[in-house]
């Protein structure tokens, strides 16, 4: 396996080989001090490592009225299971993954029942034809797109800026029973920069992914309330 060292460059390095396979301190080390808790955590931290993402749901807003009719659904959820990589040399190995399905459809569908005045979710979307038949006014399928995580460290000496990234985006698409496509995007986006002399990637990570995941259900709402209301 190769060592944690050989991912970076001599400029990057707080440790230079000397003799045998030892490694003794560069001469001048004070320009990198900051990032040496990192580096020591990253020589344990190669591996991906698994980050467990809180619950998020949306408050009610009790002056908003559900959207009036009958509704299916059907949620996409299985392609979402983020790998934060590092974008800063000082991390180039290593990482954090998070498993982020269930979270998602169990927030997107308590967000859906808020905001529809009848909904019933179903395993596989329904054929248009169907869509009168079984009592629905209209079906609304949301399929699961791209989803990016990250973190990078900013040279804020003596203290060290953490930054973690997250952006997710799903299309929706509302279809009636004549089969009347209505198809758009939504996207979230979140982020959290933090200094500190401590390690809190985990933190920044975990806390920009929440922000995104509250950010899309946000968007969600309101692309689906003007795709429904617009004719």
């Amino acid at each position: 396996m190769r060592n944690f060292l050989d991912h970076l460059s001599p400029r990057q390095s707080l440790l230079t080989r000397s003799g045998k396979g030892s490694f003794e301190a560069v001469k001048s080390p004070s320009k990198y001090a900051n990032f040496l808790p990192f580096l020591l955590v990253g020589l344990l931290l190669g591996c991906t490592n698994n980050l467990e993402i809180s619950p998020v749901n949306l408050v009610e807003d009790k002056t908003i009225h559900p959207v009036q009719g009958n509704y299916t659904a059907f949620v996409e959820q299985g392609a979402w299971v983020l790998e934060a990589k590092s974008r800063s040399a000082v991390f180039a190995v290593g990482g954090y993954e998070s498993n982020l399905n269930e979270i998602y459809a169990d927030a997107l569908k308590a967000t859906l029942k808020a905001n529809l005045q009848s909904v019933v979710f179903s395993e596989v979307p329904i054929p248009a034809s169907q869509i009168r038949s079984l009592g629905f006014d209209r079906q609304i399928i949301i399929h699961q797109g791209k989803a990016e995580s990250s973190f990078r460290i900013h040279k804020t000496f003596p203290l060290t800026g953490q930054q973690g990234d997250a952006s997710l985006n799903v299309t929706i698409a509302i279809i009636d029973a004549e089969n009347t496509i209505k198809q758009e995007i939504a996207a979230g986006h979140g982020y959290l920069i933090k200094s500190s002399i401590f390690d809190l990637r985990e933190e920044v990570i975990k806390s920009a992914t929440e922000s995104a995941l509250k950010n899309l259900l946000e968007n969600i709402v309101t692309t689906l309330r003007k795709q429904i209301t617009t004719n």
